[in-house]
Order: C-alpha cells, then structure tokens, then sequence
C-alpha cells in the first residue's frame, strides 16, 4: 500500500520520562500518516486521555506514579480495549510478560540514548510495530487478553520433570510457530496441559534476544510441563517444551538415535529469527506423521512453507482461526494453502493438542 493510501493511525503516547516520553513522539511523528492525539505522564492521566481521545494504538511504561502500567492494561481491556505497545527496559524483562498477559500486543525496549543512531532504531521498531497495529483484529483483543489466570509459582523441587532417558522412537512431536499475540496464547494452551503429557512440544515465537530466556522461566513456573529455552544438544522429551532462543535458530535433528534440538546463529539476511518455516521444515523431515504444526497470531508468512512440508509429510496441522488471533496473517498464510486440516479457535487448540498427543489424531469435532 502507498503512504498515501494509509490509514491514518491516532496514537496516545504514555510515559513518566520526559526524555523517553520526547524520543517516542519524536520517532513516531517522522513516520507516515501518524497523528500523535496526545501525551500523559502517568496511567491515571493516560485512562482518561484515552477514554477522551480514542486512540488506535497506545504506548505505555510499565513503571509510573499514581497508576502504573499494569493497573491502566487492566482498566483500558475492562473499559476501552485498544491496542498497547509496552516501552520497557531490558532489565524489566518479566513486566514485559506480565503485561502481554493483561493484553498488551506487543513491546518495545525503552529508548536507550540520544544519539541518532539509537533514534533510527526506535523509529525503525516503531514503524514495524505499527504495521502490525493496523493489521490486528481489534476485537479479540479482549479475548485474549485473560488468557488464563497466573497459577501459584510451585517449589522447584515440587515440580515433575521429564526423565532424560533414551527413547526408544522419536516422541509425537508438537511443533507452534507464533508472533504477536502469541505470548499469551501460548501461555493459555501450555498452562493447560497436564504434567504426563505424552509428547515433546517444540516453539519458535518471534521475540528479541534476552527476552525468551525470561519469557521460558516464567512459563516453567506456572505451567505442568517443563518449558526451557532451548539449548544445542537438549532432548526432545514427552513433557517437555522448548523455546527457541531469541536471535538465533532452532530446528530438530536424529542425534546417535535421539531428537535433539539444534540451536544456532541465524543465516545472514534471514527475515525471521527465529523462524517457523526452519523449525517446522525439519519436524517435517524428523517425524514425519508423528508430527503435529500449529500455527497461532501473528503478522507475515512465516510458517507458510513448513505447513506444507509438514502436511505432505503425513503430519498433521492446525491454525488459530481469525475468531480469536489478534493478527490473522500467519494463521491465514497457512490455511491458504489448503494444508491445514483443522481452523480452530484458541479454546478448542488445547483439546486438539492432547488428542493428538494422545492417539495421534485430531478430535472428530471441530471446524475446519
């Protein structure tokens, strides 16, 4: 689309620091059909400027007086639902989590200097962060955004862990490719799968580096299974699941007769990183019909390839439906293809999830 034929996109900006608070609307006012609405300096000021204004889109740090960031996410989706961008250091990689939990879309990290090279950076992050805001589905927002409530942390030593033993055949296999949006929707199926779950689950969701180590923690504590970021070498096991890093690629691969997770640096010029296609190609190629690929929000054609691998494999495959994903791109690129074999809405994933692992076959229900 020209920039004359964009939409123009009414943004509130919400921030305690001035410096930061003057870098956004700085970056944002450069890009094309951006109409900065208006400013507050805390989320008390920020609720009522949204109610006032309407925004499209909103950016918010987490950590400000009266109101933090937390409290106005729970009171916009409750009151007004409308597309957040969290601005948050790297040092707050947890607040950034838990905020997508209340249903912020996305984040980006606070703006880190005054040079002109750190404001071509958050210009350009902007910029791509805005073409999702124009392309998610406004409405589900509200959806998605309880995901599932926070279980009480359990002691570690409390906590079942696969046993790293040899496996005799390669386990069923569970591979998810997700981007924005995703983190909670991961967070709502992986929550729900029981302690013995009978096959190894494998993630690649867009997300920088620094972020998937925290993001997989905080997943680990919460959840039944066991949810690592992933590491070269680690086993594919029955109750597992692996999360490739940020910035790098993970794909699968027959090691001495064991799955394994490979964990590399990505491919010069590579768009995703890490990507779903990578991951998914080489399930394909591992498991074959013990494979099941799921494809959940996001924005780009970013699992497109692998559906199709996977499918002509004898695998299985699965896409959120437009019903309940934020941004319908991935999910879309992927039913397109006429390789998936069920369109389904985030609340009937998880059962589709544990029949397979379970018999290998999907659910006899369900949309297609």
């Amino acid at each position: 689309m020209s920039q004359e034929g964009l939409r123009r996109l009414k943004v509130l900006v919400i921030d305690d620091s001035a410096r930061s608070r003057e870098a956004v609307v700085e970056a944002l006012r450069a890009l094309p059909a951006i109409e900065v609405v208006g400013i507050a300096v805390d989320g008390e000021e920020g609720l009522a400027r949204c109610l006032q204004l309407q925004p499209d889109l909103i950016t918010v740090d987490l950590e400000m007086p009266k109101m933090d960031g937390f409290t106005f996410l729970r009171m916009v989706m409750a009151r007004a639902p409308t597309p957040v961008l969290v601005v948050s250091s790297y040092a707050r990689k947890e607040n950034v989590f838990r905020a997508l939990e209340l249903g912020a879309v996305d984040f980006i990290p606070k703006p880190g200097g005054a040079d002109a090279g750190s404001a071509v950076a958050l210009q350009a992050l902007l910029a791509e962060k805005i073409e999702i805001a124009r392309s998610l589905r406004r409405a589900n927002l509200r959806a998605v955004a309880p995901a599932t409530p926070e279980r009480t942390p359990r002691p570690a030593a409390a906590r079942q862990r696969p046993e790293e033993r040899k496996q005799t055949e390669c386990p069923r296999v569970i591979a998810i490719g997700a981007s924005t949006g995703g983190p909670p929707a991961l967070q709502h199926i992986l929550s729900s799968l029981p302690a013995d779950f009978p096959a190894a689950v494998v993630v690649a969701q867009h997300m920088p580096e620094r972020f998937t180590e925290a993001f997989a923690a905080r997943l680990d504590r919460t959840c039944e299974v066991e949810v690592r970021e992933a590491a070269d070498g680690d086993l594919l096991l029955p109750g597992r699941v692996l999360l490739a890093p940020g910035g790098k690629q993970m794909s699968v691969s027959l090691v001495e007769g064991q799955a394994r997770a490979k964990v590399g640096p990505a491919a010069d010029g590579s768009t995703y990183v890490p990507s779903v296609d990578e991951l998914f190609l080489s399930v394909a190629a591992l498991c074959a019909d013990r494979a099941m690929g799921l494809i959940l929000t996001g924005m780009g054609r970013d699992g497109r390839e692998g559906i199709i691998m996977l499918k002509k494999a004898g695998g299985t495959t699965v896409a959120e439906s437009e019903e309940t994903a934020i941004v319908h791109g991935m999910p879309k690129e992927a039913a397109d293809t006429g390789c998936v074999d069920r369109v389904l809405p985030l609340e009937e994933i998880t059962a589709a999830i544990l029949a397979f692992a379970r018999t290998g076959r999907l659910p006899a229900s369900g949309s297609r």
